[in-house]
């Protein structure tokens, strides 16, 4: 009887930690393994200004009141397991962890309905439901922050390391990837980066980076507009602008189907090279935009075929580099040759600017 009377009373004394607001922490050590399906039920505390913890694990004397932030106070919140820690100003380990997940998978996902179908072990799984009109949700909402007055620490908001030490078949740093049959709104965003400071600076000084050596094709790729059509233009570049009238997203830069790129100014505005800098072709060779064409001693220039398909023959300008003799003129103009004449036989060099229409 008094055997029972004892594991009755340890029971008691289980369930009291177990059921704790968060405001006791209980003492944890390396014997404390639960086996089975262990499932604790807990009312949940949601009024009120205290802080409502189902289970709490508070290690180095935090406290959710005393939590190490200086005048941050996390109160209220209502969490269903509340973890936190102080790291002590002596530590010499590498890294200290408030919740670690290891997931090891043994299961050959090719093997079953196919890849990615089967056997997906996550380590860390998040669902945030909106099950009422007007609810909001975070699948995860992680903040990194340092306190007024600090110098040299570092705060790094997330990091997602990709570990590649075999031959993947599928790598992905981040996917974002909307899912479902509703409507998103007009103003919906993939990826989003903001964060001006109250004072207004603002928050980066770059947006996006990035960096040496990371990619080996393209740093950033852009899709085309209609997915599995057999010709469609890129989704444009868009660039903000503002305005005495507002805000707008007119300038663009994108690719077009046949693979021309395509630059649109505003309405009414023009392309703009700054600080004195020219448009060129990039190679010394003759080329579709400019080039120059030579008279031997003949009444014929050597020609030039152009290496783009166009609709429409370009619209070329010429200008000798000296007093021709006789009259010179464009004699072949196609959608694939120039090729100039002169009435007497010449040894000039023509200079030549040519512009597509379509």
């Amino acid at each position: 009887m008094k055997k029972l009377s004892l594991a009755f009373g340890c029971l008691l004394i289980l369930s009291s930690l177990l059921m704790s607001q968060g405001h006791s922490p209980a003492a944890l050590d390396e014997a404390n393994v639960f086996t089975g399906p262990n499932t604790f039920v807990h009312p949940g505390i949601y009024t009120g200004s205290s802080v409502h913890s189902a289970l709490s694990v508070f290690l180095n004397s935090y406290t959710e009141i005393n939590n190490g932030l200086s005048g941050v106070r996390l109160a209220p919140e209502t969490n269903a397991i509340s973890v936190g820690s102080i790291t002590p100003f002596s530590a010499t380990v590498p890294g200290v962890n408030g919740i670690s997940a290891r997931m090891t998978s043994n299961c050959n996902a090719m093997g079953k309905s196919g890849p990615r179908d089967h056997c997906n072990t996550v380590g860390g799984y998040f669902v945030a439901n909106a099950n009422v009109n007007g609810a909001a949700v975070w699948g995860i909402n992680p903040i990194a922050q340092d306190i007024a007055g600090t110098t040299g620490t570092q705060v790094q908001g997330g990091e997602f390391d990709i570990g590649i030490n075999g031959a993947p078949g599928f790598v992905r740093g981040i996917a974002i990837i909307g899912l479902g049959p509703g409507t998103p709104p007009v103003g919906s965003i993939g990826l989003e980066v903001t964060g001006i400071q109250k004072s207004g600076v603002p928050s980066w000084n770059r947006g996006i980076q990035v960096d040496d050596g990371s990619s080996l094709l393209h740093g950033i790729q852009i899709g085309a507009t209609i997915a599995g059509t057999a010709a469609a233009a890129s989704l444009p570049l868009a660039f903000a602008r503002i305005d005495g009238v507002g805000r707008h997203t007119d300038v663009s830069l994108k690719a077009t189907s046949p693979g021309d790129l395509e630059l649109a100014a505003a309405s009414g505005r023009g392309v703009v090279v700054a600080n004195g800098s020219m448009i060129g072709s990039g190679r010394s060779s003759n080329t579709d935009q400019n080039g120059q064409l030579t008279f031997s001693n003949s009444t014929t220039s050597s020609s030039y075929q152009f290496s783009g398909t166009y609709t429409s023959a370009p619209i070329c300008t010429i200008t000798p580099l000296a007093d021709p003799v006789g009259q010179l003129y464009i004699s072949t103009l196609t959608t694939k040759t120039l090729q100039f004449t002169d009435t007497s036989s010449v040894s000039i060099t023509v200079d030549y600017h040519c512009f597509k229409r379509n």
